[in-house]
């Protein structure tokens, strides 16, 4: 576990490609953007479930330029940055990669973690940790990874990055690499507690506990707390 803050930690999730740009597409059609969104919004829930705070790149398929991905993370204040990715190549290539900037020693660390988790869970092929110029990489200001799940140009491959279990897994796999913590999945239902912590998590405001005392005297307040908490969580 690379982050100390006793809040938990402030985790960047940069889905790749998206919109115009689709990114890699496998035999069957499966789009590499599609699996790199379904991913990161598993993540995404078992941060918020996991009691830290996380924002994503995007969370619809519309286009997006690196530069602003890294932007948005380094004025947040994000503890890290990790971007997700499917690869492509030859038919026969498989395995599972991930990347960090050159130089970056807590880049590298975390790589080493992400990489160990991923094809321990998922038993890919491990092609190891390796350093690259992304501008993801580049342009953060915070430790920054970047993780390629597998290829989607190999058949067999694409049938498994195609499937929500597998999906499921390696969000599971990159939340234990990053925290240290088991995974655990949101309940489908919440408390109004819980759904208080987690807009908290989400927003900085002045006067909050005014704020939601404001709410909750009105009719059907905790409700309203619980569907905007929820939109945090659900894809």
């Amino acid at each position: 576990m690379f982050w100390k803050g006793v809040d938990g930690m402030k985790l960047w999730i940069d889905p790749g490609h998206g919109g115009v740009d689709t990114g890699a597409a496998g035999p069957a059609g499966t789009l590499e953007k599609t699996v790199n969104l379904a991913v990161a919004r598993q993540l995404r829930d078992l941060c918020l479930n996991g009691g830290h705070s996380v924002r994503l790149s995007r969370d619809g398929d519309h286009f997006m330029d690196l530069a602003p991905r890294a932007d948005m993370a380094n004025e947040w204040g994000a503890d890290l940055f990790l971007s997700i990715h499917c690869n492509a190549s030859t038919p026969a290539a498989h395995g599972t990669e991930t990347f960090s900037f050159p130089g970056s020693e807590a880049g590298a660390r975390i790589a080493r973690e992400v990489q160990a988790r991923l094809t321990d869970v998922l038993h890919t092929e491990d092609r190891g940790v390796k350093e690259a110029n992304f501008a993801v990489l580049r342009l953060t200001a915070m430790p920054a990874v970047m993780v390629e799940l597998g290829f989607l140009s190999n058949v067999q491959e694409e049938k498994r990055l195609a499937d929500p279990a597998f999906q499921k897994a390696a969000a599971c796999a990159l939340y234990t690499a990053l925290t240290g913590e088991e995974a655990t999945l949101p309940a489908a239902d919440l408390s109004t507690e819980r759904a208080i912590a987690i807009i908290r998590k989400q927003l900085d405001f002045p006067d909050a506990d005014a704020w939601f005392a404001y709410i909750l005297e009105r009719d059907y307040g905790d409700a309203l707390l619980v569907r905007w908490a929820k939109s945090y969580q659900l894809p």
